[in-house]
């Protein structure tokens, strides 16, 4: 038997001879039966293995296909590409220098609820290391999450709110009027007006405004046409809408500007005398004897109205408005009464009004006249903010303290155009109070843009990682011990995102006699004197912490339990934990009434996997912690922890060149703006600064397939179909996607037509979710330079597990 193996890593199989029973038998045979040795033992090699030389000859062919088994199982696990057993890829990756990544721990932004009863105190200390338990699903465990700083926290930060409000101005031609509030009984056919400072100053005048006062004609009287009340989460809205436009009456230049207010005038009356009847029919008959008809017109000269009925609503220094037909005057109450009056053939109780002007008073008659009363004030002085909420730049009701400079914040919202709540990190850079409001300038645009009257932000905020320390006593020292070895009571050892080449670093504290000792990768530029440990990790997650000897690192010294260790465990997927499950203080901190997590859990990632290790081992040897070409930027990314994929493209906008890196998390998940930053960080301190870098996150395409099957009898068919579904979310979905590639409604036929239990199938029908239009190709680019001025990230075709149809074929 020999062996002749060839390969390397980037050889998926290795050319092996191996000698398995049959093939070593047939070779013992043919030289038993070679033309050179006697007829006796060529005779021999036809017998059977009842014959005790043939069933020795049998018993080493046994004895080679075991031999040729193991041989060829160690020659695989010796090369990168073929080796099974994830310590042989760790021992083969540390041969050019390269750690099987451990995982990275879920990171989040908890939210705190300081108290705000009487008598709480307003500022709350919240420690680092706070642990936070999970509520768990069912199945599930518990999950802790500690706080990665110290924060003090204030009840008037718990949640801010955005201004939802502005200063509502009322323009030439507007037709809308919006009140605060809601149930303001309003109905269509009410009148309102619109009057602002310059014609309530002429009313102040002694004898109101006079002939030429431009000022006079600043105020707008409409009939409502339309009430509509909407509530949103920030309380109610009322919406008149009036007609024509303000301005209509007088002019767009006509139109009151300053202290604007807006009343409406509930009741409507008439001048005494309106039912009068008319003198001429009356004149030589015994009922027009004694009746004055002299003063039949408005007294204008005492500025006085006759109000026909008793209006106990009316109050001085309120306004009414006379209408007659296309007419209408504005006048302020200066005095009211009520009185009775018998003239014109009538009798009855009367309201005198005496108003501040004579003006226009002589162009109304009794008969014809139409009196708007009763005003009263309505809370027109805001509006709904509809622009959206976004940018680099908060309008917030001011609090007590202001937001520090540096401050950490939780900004949430609807999404405008959809109905989805999203939370985004911010950092304050600047705030400044005016009044009830204040504008607060962050570090960095928010990428979304959110409807103002469900923003709130959460200034009790802080990050949090996955995670519960444990105090654990190592052992006691032995200087005696040459490369003394201590295990770690809880695994899996909690390792987190930072900005180094790996992107990961430990939890790990250890300590002899209360001296920190510093982990190193090797003992090999170890002295003997330097404090140091390595640390080994198993393939089953439990770690190990290992001394020098003496000669490469330093011994602990002998010592009763002196090696203490502190650290934290938990890691990968564990970690993924659904917005508000992160709810149960273990420590209550006094006066904190509640916390939460507003958003899912993020940027964890598993331990590398076997296949990831095959091609992230061969790309840091290539790179060797620099990224030179647009490959080893691609390369380095891929590498980082947390990354899942990754795409390195060289963009022209028009005058220069651009190295535009794409990235996508694990599983297809989106990436954070911390791991963005953590993974610039690592790059800039690997790379030639002359190119301009730009770090993306990718942009996932998500489409919808729909497929008919003909699932063979002998299978049940909702099984083909659940297998169907599971394969093209496996070969499809988002962890299996790739950059700039195309889907084929052929090459999903295929996959398809390749699941056990179906007998057909028909051509598959693609659509992209934001175009339901049935496609036979689908195609994600590149990143590129747009013609609007932007840079487009590379993209990622992801079939969505939700809108894949699978039928059965008639």
């Amino acid at each position: 038997m020999s062996t002749e193996a060839s390969g390397g890593t980037g050889v998926p199989a290795i050319a092996l001879r191996t000698s398995p029973h049959g093939v070593a038998m047939a070779r013992m045979r043919a030289v038993l039966s070679a033309p050179g040795q006697p007829q006796s033992v060529r005779l021999l090699a036809q017998h059977g293995t009842e014959d005790p030389a043939i069933a020795l000859l049998d018993a080493w062919a046994l004895v080679c296909d075991v031999v040729s088994f193991y041989t060829e199982r160690i020659a695989e696990e010796g090369f990168l590409a073929t080796a099974r057993h994830r310590r042989s890829l760790r021992e083969l990756a540390r041969t050019v220098g390269y750690e099987l990544r451990p995982g990275v721990a879920a990171q989040t932004y908890l939210a705190f609820t300081v108290e705000d009863a009487p008598g709480a105190p307003a500022t709350v200390l919240v420690p680092a290391g706070l642990p936070v338990q999970s509520i768990p699903g069912q199945d599930m465990l518990p999950q802790t999450f500690e706080t990665a700083a110290e924060l003090t926290a204030q009840a008037a930060w718990n949640a801010i709110p955005a201004v939802d409000a502005l200063p509502q101005v009322l323009r030439a031609r507007d037709k809308v009027i919006w009140l605060r509030g809601s149930g303001h009984g309003l109905n269509a056919g009410d009148g309102v007006l619109v009057v602002g400072a310059e014609r309530a100053e002429l009313a102040e005048r002694p004898g109101g405004p006079q002939p030429g006062d431009a000022d006079a004609n600043r105020w707008d009287f409409r009939i409502v046409q339309a009430v509509s009340e909407q509530t949103i989460r920030s309380g109610g809205w009322t919406r008149l809408t009036i007609t024509p436009g303000i301005g209509f009456a007088f002019g767009d230049d006509m139109i009151a500007h300053r202290d604007v207010q807006v009343f409406v005038l509930r009741r409507r009356a008439h001048l005494f005398g309106m039912t009068a009847p008319d003198v001429a029919m009356l004149q030589g008959r015994p009922e027009a004897e004694g009746v004055e008809w002299d003063k039949f017109e408005i007294d204008v000269e005492q500025r006085e109205l006759e109000l026909d009925g008793d209006h106990t609503s009316l109050q001085p220094r309120t306004w009414l408005v006379l209408e007659q037909n296309d007419n209408r005057r504005l006048y302020s109450i200066k005095t009211v009464y009520a009185d009775g009056l018998k003239k014109y053939g009538l009798s009855g109780r009367i309201t005198r009004v005496t108003v501040d002007t004579k003006l226009g008073l002589g162009e109304f008659h009794r008969r014809q006249a139409l009196v708007h009363a009763d005003a009263r004030p309505l809370p027109a002085e805001l509006r709904p903010r509809t622009e959206p909420v976004g940018g680099d730049e908060l309008e917030l009701a001011a609090t007590e303290p202001p937001l520090p400079t540096g401050r950490l914040v939780l900004v949430t919202g609807e999404t405008v155009g959809g109905a989805e709540t999203n939370v985004e990190p911010a950092v304050v850079k600047a705030c400044t109070v005016s009044g009830t409001t204040m504008t607060v300038k962050l570090t960095k645009p928010l990428r979304g843009s959110y409807a103002a009257a469900t923003v709130r932000v959460l200034g009790n905020a802080v990050a949090a990682s996955h995670g519960e320390t444990i105090n654990q006593v190592l052992g006691s020292g032995d200087s005696r011990t040459a490369f003394a070895t201590y295990r770690l009571r809880r695994a899996p050892l909690t390792f987190l995102r930072t900005s180094t080449a790996s992107g990961v670093t430990d939890t790990l504290e250890v300590r002899v006699d209360g001296v920190r000792w510093r982990a190193v990768e090797s003992f090999t530029d170890a002295n003997p004197d330097d404090r140091v440990y390595v640390l080994r990790t198993a393939d089953n997650g439990e770690v190990a912490v290992e001394f020098g000897d003496g000669v490469h690192g330093a011994r602990p010294p002998t010592g009763e339990e002196n090696i203490t260790a502190r650290y934290r465990v938990g890691i990968g997927r564990d970690g993924e934990v659904a917005a508000g499950a992160l709810a149960l203080l273990t420590q209550r901190p006094l006066s904190i009434r509640d916390v939460s997590n507003p958003a899912d859990t993020l940027d964890w990632a598993p331990p590398e996997e076997i296949d990831q290790a095959r091609t992230n081992a061969p790309m840091h040897a290539r790179t060797l912690g620099r990224a030179v070409s647009v490959g080893d930027h691609e390369d380095f990314a891929r590498g980082f922890a947390g990354v899942g994929h990754a795409r390195a493209d060289l963009v022209w906008d028009g005058r220069r060149h651009i190295l535009a890196v794409t990235v996508l998390g694990v599983d297809g998940r989106p990436v954070s703006d911390g791991l963005l930053a953590d993974l610039r960080t690592a790059l800039e301190a690997a790379r030639d600064p002359v190119t301009t870098l730009a770090l993306l996150p990718a942009q996932v395409i998500e489409y919808g397939a729909r497929v008919r099957v003909a699932a063979d009898p002998a299978y049940e068919p909702g099984a083909v179909h659940q297998a169907v579904a599971d394969t093209l979310d496996r070969r499809l979905g988002p962890g299996w996607a790739s950059f700039a590639s195309a889907v084929t409604a052929a090459a999903v036929l295929v996959m398809v037509h390749d699941v056990p239990g179906v007998r057909a199938c028909t051509m598959p029908e693609l659509a992209p979710i934001t175009h339901p239009t049935s496609q036979r190709l689908l195609l994600a680019q590149s990143a590129r330079w747009l013609e609007n001025g932007t840079l487009a990230p590379a993209e990622v075709l992801s079939l969505a597990r939700d809108h894949l149809n699978i039928e059965e074929m008639p």
